[in-house]
Order: C-alpha cells, then sequence, then structure tokens
C-alpha cells in the first residue's frame, strides 16, 4: 500500500474523529500541561463565567481527576507528572444561555509530553509520510491509526514554553518546537485543510511559570521572538490563522529572599492563587475560534 493509499484510509475510516472539537495541547514533559488544565478548569468554575454571564461551561468528562489535581494544589503539591491519560476524558461543554443558542464540547486529549515527541520526529521525513509515521506510533489493533490521529484534526492547538528554563533551555529546545509546527503543517496539508500549504487552525502560545521570569512585564511575543527565534519565525512563515500569546503562572512558596527553596522542592503557596485573569481571557479566545 502507497504512502497515498495509507493516508486514504486514514482519512476515510477517522471521520468521527474530524468532527470532533479536539484542541491539542502540546509540549515536554514538565512544561505544565496538568496544571495548565486543572487550573482552566478552577477558572471556568470561579472566575470565567463572572466575567460572562451569557456563557455557561462546566466539565463534562474527567472532573474526578481535575478535581484530584487541583486538591493536590491546594494543599501545597504540585499533580504527579501524567505518563499518560486515556484521550477522551478531559472534555469541556460551553454554550450560550439563550433558547437557540449554540453549544459545543471541546476535548484537551493530551495531558502528557508523549504526544509532543511524536510530533517532533525530525526533517529527515516529511510530507504524507510523516503524517502516516505519526499515526501508526503505538497503533490500536484493528485500526489504520494509532490515537495520535485527534491531533491531525485538531481545532485548535496549544503550545506550552516553561519560562523557567526560558534561559537554559529554550534555545536548544526550539528544534523540536519548530519540528512540532512543521509536522502540524503537513498535518493540514494531507487533509486538504491549509491555506495555500499555510497553517489556517487557530495557535495559542502559552508561556507557563512566568512567576520565574525577572521582569513579567515584557510580552510574550517578545520573549519567544527574543529566545526562540528559530521556532518564531517558523510560525511566522508557515501559519496564517488566529493567533495569540498568553504568560500564566501560579504562585509558589518562596523563602524570605523571594527565592524558591530548592532543598524541599517547588511547592505551591497556599492559599491558591494563580494568573486566573489570563486563563479567563484564554477561555474567551478559545471560545470565540471555536463557539464564536
Amino acid at each position: 500500500m502507497s504512502v497515498q493509499e495509507k493516508i486514504g484510509l486514514i482519512i476515510k475510516t477517522a471521520e468521527s474523529i474530524q468532527n470532533e472539537n479536539n484542541v491539542a495541547v502540546l509540549g515536554p514533559s514538565g512544561t505544565g500541561k496538568t496544571v495548565f488544565i486543572t487550573l482552566l478548569s478552577h477558572a471556568i468554575d470561579n472566575h470565567f463565567l463572572d466575567e460572562h454571564p451569557e456563557l455557561r461551561a462546566h466539565p463534562k468528562d474527567g472532573r474526578p481527576f481535575l478535581e484530584a489535581c487541583e486538591n493536590s494544589l491546594r494543599d501545597g503539591e504540585f499533580p504527579e507528572r501524567t505518563l499518560q491519560l486515556s484521550r477522551d476524558k478531559i472534555i469541556f461543554e460551553m454554550r450560550g444561555t439563550g433558547a437557540t443558542a449554540s453549544s459545543m464540547e471541546f476535548k484537551l486529549p493530551d495531558i502528557s509530553g508523549e504526544d509532543y515527541k511524536k510530533m517532533c520526529l525530525g526533517e529527515e521525513i516529511r510530507g504524507d509520510e510523516r503524517v502516516v509515521k505519526v499515526c501508526q506510533l503505538d497503533i490500536v489493533k484493528g485500526k489504520p491509526y494509532s490515537e495520535m490521529i485527534y491531533a491531525v484534526y485538531a481545532k485548535m492547538y496549544v503550545i506550552l514554553l516553561d519560562c523557567s528554563k526560558m534561559k537554559t533551555d529554550w534555545e536548544k529546545d526550539q528544534t523540536q518546537y519548530s519540528q512540532a509546527l512543521t509536522t502540524i503543517q503537513d498535518f493540514k496539508k494531507s487533509t486538504n485543510t491549509s491555506k495555500n500549504g499555510r497553517i489556517g487552525t487557530p495557535i495559542a502560545i502559552v508561556l507557563t511559570k512566568a512567576d520565574s521570569l525577572e521582569d513579567r512585564d515584557v510580552p510574550a511575543k517578545d520573549l519567544v521572538k527574543k529566545y526562540m527565534r528559530r521556532f518564531y519565525n517558523t510560525l511566522e512563515d508557515i501559519h496564517d490563522g488566529e493567533r495569540e500569546y498568553f504568560m500564566v503562572h501560579i504562585d509558589v512558596q518562596r523563602n524570605r529572599e523571594n527565592e524558591v527553596d530548592s532543598t524541599e522542592g517547588t511547592k505551591v503557596a497556599k492559599p491558591l492563587s494563580y494568573s486566573h485573569h489570563v486563563y479567563t481571557k484564554f477561555l474567551w479566545w478559545l471560545h470565540e475560534n471555536l463557539l464564536g
């Protein structure tokens, strides 16, 4: 079977996934995806709906997992890193309050670094061949594709960057981040959803652990442009869709010198406090690009 025939089979047998509002959250292990999704849920319950009374939103599936993570944060502990989670467990529902208002579900399938690694296969293969390679990693028996197929048809991509590693790892990591972008480009080309070969799907760049920055007033876009120039240029070159930069943080416990005590490990400050205003802004941006 040729590569083109394999792509055709994948597209034909993945019709239900094509219609789902999957939001692919991507980033290496430890970037903060679990915390990001947990605080997204917390922001919906405690802030977003107060600011947008015309909307209703809530976790539809995955609430026990989200509550367990939130309880860990409230107790001062970060949740354990997730190696793998069934990808259909975190589902949110968002709808308007009017009788004729539209409603949608959006899924956040990836809360581990596993899928991110699958999208960074290097530059030795491109195009349909790369799409087939990604979709056949850890393939499910009896199917022509793996669960990674959701990323091919994702309606939005959220790419996380860890601010605590900005000056140590961003420069060397930007090659993999750029490869993730070109993989997304290949996804959209293979499914005929690109625009003149460029990505039209919305992309959010989220800088996590912003409390580690010396100056939080520098715009997120400027930080990416300065410290991840290749990644930034790749994004500019191949993406034509809606794009926004966000900078988030959760308050951590610090000593009298305002430093994190490395001997004890990083602890969450109590009571739970985080950049909820940015999360509500992100949720509105998500609403506008998926539902609005």
